[in-house]
């Protein structure tokens, strides 16, 4: 392949942040819309440091990364799955987690939706978004 190596990075790289990108704004948004406009936390937090703290664990689930032979070694489907699964606990253990039982099951309620494809009616009421999103 020409460029070898470097053009391979290059293509992880712009295939990674566009896979981020889309998964905030699928996956972050609506669940922190529910759970300013429907639902309440044990501990008050500010959307801004449920986004960093989602950031922060994402960074720490994905450190191999900077480690150019695990890199060497891996495909782009098994590259793209670590940071799906990264990007899952981060938002369960970030996002999700800031209040009480019935609180996670609803936010666990609505991530499952969005995966499966798009929101149901009543999800989309309870999050106040205007705009259906699908896959």
């Amino acid at each position: 392949m020409p460029g070898g190596p470097v053009l391979f990075d290059f293509i992880v790289v712009v295939v990674t942040k566009r896979l981020l990108g889309d998964m905030f704004e699928r996956f972050v948004d609506p669940c922190i819309s529910l759970l300013r406009k429907r639902l309440s936390e044990l501990s008050p937090t500010s959307d801004t440091n449920l986004v960093v703290s989602l950031m922060n664990i994402f960074e720490c689930m994905t450190d191999d990364f900077e480690n150019a032979d695990v890199l060497a070694n891996i495909s782009m489907n098994d590259t793209i799955t670590w940071i799906e699964s990264a990007f899952f606990f981060a938002l369960a253990w970030s996002v999700c987690a800031t209040g009480n039982v019935p609180v996670r099951e609803k936010l666990d309620e609505l991530v499952q939706e969005l995966m499966d494809g798009s929101m149901s009616e009543e999800m989309f009421t309870l999050t106040g978004i205007q705009v259906k999103l699908t896959l």
